[in-house]
């Protein structure tokens, strides 16, 4: 898999102040595109287009988040991860669905600031213990799977596509080394 540094323009402003300079990116195979965006292991990550990159730090992201100009903003997920012992893992998952928040953290699920109890059904909003995840699943067409460790994942519906912001990236069907940069311009992330 080869390998190149790329500075995330306006994303890198950001991830300066809170983290560092520089994430890395690499090229992915056409087979993992579609409405899938994921993160794993050391910093890994995937966007919806398909690009892989390590973005290694353990800051508060903005994985993915509804951001199409002059719309409502139905979706909001942030996480952030820790480091212990060398271990990388997610501390904390926050998800604005629809005006409900759902935090994952601890081993916990919290609902509008109520620790609940899976499963759990209310407010447009399934959860869902499925073997070794939790699975959450909104209405407005997207589902999140944590393992509770290291690794979420998120799965958007179609209808969102060339919608989207945040390190999953904008959903618009092509995968590119420069998701966050544009013609030598920062996007936003």
């Amino acid at each position: 898999m080869r390998r190149s540094g790329m500075p995330l323009g306006l994303a890198a402003v950001w991830l300066t102040l809170c983290c560092g300079p520089l994430a890395t990116q690499s090229k992915v195979r056409p087979s993992h595109n579609g409405r899938f965006c994921s993160t794993w292991g050391d910093h890994h990550f995937k966007t919806f287009d398909g690009d892989f990159f390590q973005l290694p730090f353990a800051c508060n992201y903005v994985l993915t988040s509804q951001c199409k100009a002059g719309s409502y903003e139905s979706f909001n997920i942030q996480l952030q991860r820790q480091e212990t012992r060398g271990v990388t893992s997610i501390r904390k998952v926050t998800m604005l669905l629809d005006g409900v928040l759902v935090e994952l953290a601890n081993a916990s699920v919290r609902v509008n600031d109520k620790l609940i109890t899976i499963p759990f059904g209310q407010y447009g909003i399934s959860i869902q213990r499925k073997v070794s995840y939790i699975s959450i699943e909104a209405k407005l067409g997207l589902v999140v799977m944590w393992n509770e460790d290291d690794a979420l994942w998120v799965e958007i519906d179609e209808k969102f596509r060339k919608q989207t912001c945040g390190l999953c990236g904008d959903f618009n069907g092509i995968q590119t080394f420069d998701e966050f940069v544009s013609d030598g311009k920062t996007r936003p992330v």
